[in-house]
């Protein structure tokens, strides 16, 4: 598995969070999965310093489609998982 970079977040709070592990991350880095409450979302998604904000979305909207809409109402710690695109667990969506 990939390094992984801790992020909390409260009810609501899931989209800064995401925001401030992304915005620091060089160009290029590659985002292979979340971790979020049980589950890993699978990720295949790469760092553009300038498209932040459109980056966190797309992983907002994966977290939706994976684990349901009440995703950014999950409160606790979660992990970003940095690494290729190998180390993300590939079980089929459901």
């Amino acid at each position: 598995m990939g390094q992984e970079i801790e992020l909390r977040a409260c009810c609501g709070k899931l989209r800064w969070a995401l925001l401030d592990v992304i915005e620091p991350l060089p160009g290029g880095t590659r985002i292979s999965g979340l971790r979020w409450g049980p589950e890993l979302v699978p990720l295949h998604l790469e760092t553009d310093s300038t498209a932040a904000p459109e980056l966190v979305q797309t992983i907002l909207d994966e977290a939706t489609r994976w684990l349901g809409s009440s995703t950014s109402c999950y409160t606790g710690r979660g992990a970003l998982v940095i690494g290729s695109d190998q180390d993300a667990d590939t079980r089929p969506r459901r």
